[in-house]
């Protein structure tokens, strides 16, 4: 699984860009895994799955959810154990940033806590990566 991201000020953009992504299947892929988008809100979904019928003439095997599901879905799938809260959220993100620094923003990748060359083991997040996570933790909760 593969995880993009991309950001737009204008839900046309969106709309485009998502449509020309699912138009065209990744080399390699499954050809019936379900694609999931991730929007801002109710209203954004049902638009946006109108948008994309209108693109792309049909629309099948695509989620389109709020952050909120998307996290829960996420905590169910990859910790199972997890009781929620933006604190389990947090350190999931953490984890999943020191495993593949490629999920870090554009513009954050100075961030990367990186290996450390004695031990083998990830380095410990700094403060600013700490910061990081937990606002977005924070920002997925609110949703």
């Amino acid at each position: 699984m593969t995880l993009h991201t991309h950001w737009f000020l204008r839900l046309e953009s969106a709309a485009d860009r998502a449509a020309a992504l699912l138009a065209v299947a990744p080399p390699g892929a499954n050809a019936f895994a379900t694609d999931v988008l991730v929007v801002g809100g109710r209203g954004v979904e049902q638009w946006l799955r109108r948008a994309l019928v209108e693109r792309l003439d049909i629309l099948t095997n695509v989620q389109v959810w709020s952050p909120s599901r998307f996290v829960s879905d996420l905590e169910r799938w990859a910790v199972p154990s997890a009781g929620g809260g933006a604190a389990r959220l947090t350190l999931a993100i953490l984890a999943a940033v020191s495993r593949n620094s490629s999920l870090l923003p554009p513009g954050l990748e100075h961030l990367d806590p990186g290996v450390d060359g004695a031990s083998g083991t990830s380095a410990p997040a700094g403060p600013m990566l700490l910061t990081w996570a937990s606002r977005m933790a924070r920002t997925f909760e609110r949703y």
